[in-house]
């Protein structure tokens, strides 16, 4: 862990960050007006990334959802609703996420009735409606209280990666810049599920990996406009979404600026977060999010999580020792796809066209299909024409 951070502000800016968690996401619609900072050039360089490397992007997508799931105030929430505590539900929730998210970068979220704008109205409405239900006086209590229990079977056979997972990360030094209260998260009665704060944890999943490690991900090729344009994306997305912009993570929209924030928060806040917050809900929500993956990605939790060990860089000495030489296997071949296939001429194209038949098979099957993957159905249009 870096001794001292070489952002400017950045204490300033984390004592910014945790005024969010007493505060909502934005509820109601969608603001009908582009913000006075929009910048069209560097919005479409965004989705020009994604169009040239979404195979890799959607890794990192999938990768940083696994991640992000150390957060209580997040992973609480997630459980209560019901939705994604099992393969199956996960399988179905996140293929939805993918088409939806995918319907952003491809459609016009800024063009009244289009489908990529309907899609972003729909996860704001959740979100809204998700905040008033969650933190009102009757559903509250209940969702502090969520815990392992209400996650259906156990999914790790017996024989839980967690533990190894606690000595390994133990290595990890306490963040002086990050008080106390902070990463030792517990309920109490001020907090606010669905906060502003959280939402700055989901910008940073959805944008960090890529933008600090692009070539982990077949990014190696991409241009320093591109990744720009990648991240005043975001700042677009978590504006419409109903994040403040005192706390839209992705404000700084100058590459090296952002780089030089962002790994810090990787560092001084997310890696010793990430050692206080290793549970059996935390395991067991992330490993059903890759079992449901598996149907269309060679991975598996254990290979899911050296492969982020890999990306950010954290001690796994003792989960090596607990991983099977298969699982091994699999994280060596998302390695040589992502990180020598991605990076070749033309390599994306491979893995564009291997994500592009997977979710096509999986959300609008051609008639006569012999492949069985199975369906998630209502997203066809989205996926097949999200400027409809």
């Amino acid at each position: 862990m870096k001794k001292m951070t070489y952002h400017p502000g950045f204490r300033e800016r984390l004592e910014t960050y945790s005024k969010g968690e007493q505060i909502l996401v934005k509820t109601g619609d969608l603001p009908s007006e582009k913000p006075e900072w929009f910048n069209e050039k560097k919005f479409k360089a965004g989705q020009r990334l994604v169009k040239k490397y979404y195979g890799g992007v959607l890794l990192a997508h999938l990768l940083s959802l696994i991640m992000l799931l150390f957060s209580p105030s997040v992973l609480k929430p997630l459980i209560f609703t019901g939705k994604s505590e099992t393969p199956k539900k996960a399988y179905r929730r996140y293929i939805a996420t993918t088409v939806h998210v995918m319907s952003w970068y491809r459609g016009n979220v800024w063009r009244e009735g289009s489908r990529a704008r309907e899609s972003l109205r729909r996860v704001r409405n959740y979100h809204s409606d998700a905040a008033l239900t969650m933190n009102s006086p009757m559903v509250k209590p209940l969702v502090d209280q969520v815990g392992i229990a209400q996650c259906g079977p156990r999914v790790d056979g017996g024989k839980p990666l967690r533990y190894a997972m606690e000595r390994d990360l133990g290595a990890i030094n306490n963040c002086p810049h990050v008080l106390p209260d902070q990463l030792n998260w517990s309920p109490s009665s001020s907090t606010l599920y669905l906060n502003q704060y959280d939402m700055i944890g989901t910008q940073f999943a959805f944008v960090a990996m890529i933008v600090l490690y692009p070539q982990k991900f077949g990014l190696a090729r991409a241009t320093d406009e591109e990744l720009e344009g990648f991240i005043h994306f975001w700042r677009c997305i978590g504006y419409l979404l109903g994040i403040e912009d005192r706390f839209n993570f992705c404000s700084d929209d100058d590459l090296p600026t952002f780089r030089a924030f962002t790994s810090d928060y990787m560092e001084q806040v997310v890696k010793p977060a990430m050692k206080m917050s290793v549970s059996p809900e935390y395991e067991h929500m992330g490993r059903v999010v890759a079992m449901g993956a598996n149907n269309y990605l060679p991975s598996t939790y254990e290979s899911s999580y050296l492969y982020i060990t890999d990306v950010i860089q954290v001690p796994v000495a003792q989960v090596t020792k607990r991983v099977s030489f298969l699982d091994r296997l699999r994280f060596y071949l998302l390695v040589f796809l992502f990180q020598w296939v991605g990076n070749l001429p033309m390599g994306n194209n491979f893995l564009n066209s291997a994500v592009q038949f997977s979710v096509t098979q999986i959300v609008s099957p051609p008639k006569g299909s012999r492949v069985k993957l199975p369906p998630v159905k209502g997203l066809s249009q989205l996926w097949n024409n999200p400027e409809g």
